[in-house]
């Protein structure tokens, strides 16, 4: 009774029925557990309910832990064809590219492909800016030192995006408003406008308007000035020459 207290039940996966049934056998070795009924509703207790739905219930009612063992597992195996287009197929790469690589092996296995055919769909997974180092040291590297590798470059590229991109933010809108800023005078009126971008005007915009006859003016100005001329404090900052 203390051994079926301590029992932890393992996880069901989907795609690896057959790990959960070696996890229950592990801990019933480890238990000394030989009784097949004992293992029967163990297994039956610790089945998700949606995989007990799909079992036949002549299974569930059989007390026959082998039979419900391969009944479990033929449910979510797929046929070899369908494996093979999965291998052959396009698999996006999610996660770890290693984790992706020992997917690809597996998969590679049951369906006894080669070596290379393996390698081929990883390389074929990879982003491009990983694609050019790897296909070089996929000609000396084992499959494993590969995953590792490409684990090392996703991670030095990944950061490398994040750098690249909070430069830009950082930057980019001062670049925009300096660019703005010195090249676009289309609210400034035709005759008013610098040939330069950065021309200081010499003549204030009185002067500019209404020449000689104009009673205000900037301290730079090179205007005539008369003495019916009003002085206008300056807000141009001054240039090193003035200081």
């Amino acid at each position: 009774m203390a051994n079926l207290l301590q029992f932890r039940a393992p996880s069901f996966i989907e795609k690896e029925p057959g790990l959960f049934f070696e996890v229950l056998e592990a801990q019933w070795a480890l238990r000394r557990t030989t009784d097949n009924a004992t293992k029967f509703y163990t297994a039956i207790a610790s089945l998700p309910s949606e995989v007990l739905m799909a079992i036949p219930k002549s299974t569930r009612s059989s007390n026959d832990y082998d039979q419900l063992k391969q009944a479990a597992t033929e449910i979510f195996i797929n046929t070899k064809t369908q494996e093979i287009e999965e291998l052959l197929g396009d698999r996006p790469l999610i996660g770890r590219p290693s984790s992706h690589l020992r997917q690809l092996q597996q998969l590679g296995q049951r369906l006894g492909a080669s070596e290379d055919l393996v390698k081929h769909k990883f390389l074929q997974s990879l982003p491009g800016t990983l694609l050019p180092a790897l296909t070089v040291a996929s000609q000396t590297c084992s499959l494993s030192q590969l995953g590792l590798m490409a684990d090392e470059l996703m991670a030095i590229s990944h950061n490398s995006t994040i750098n690249q991109v909070t430069t830009e933010t950082t930057q980019t809108p001062h670049h925009q408003y300096r660019k703005q800023s010195s090249t676009d005078f289309s609210q400034i009126p035709i005759g008013l406008r610098p040939f330069a971008p950065n021309q200081k005007p010499k003549f204030c915009r009185a002067h500019i308007y209404y020449g000689n006859n104009a009673r205000s003016c900037k301290p730079w100005c090179i205007g005539n000035r008369s003495r019916h001329t009003k002085m206008v404090p300056t807000s141009r900052p001054s240039s090193p020459s003035e200081n």
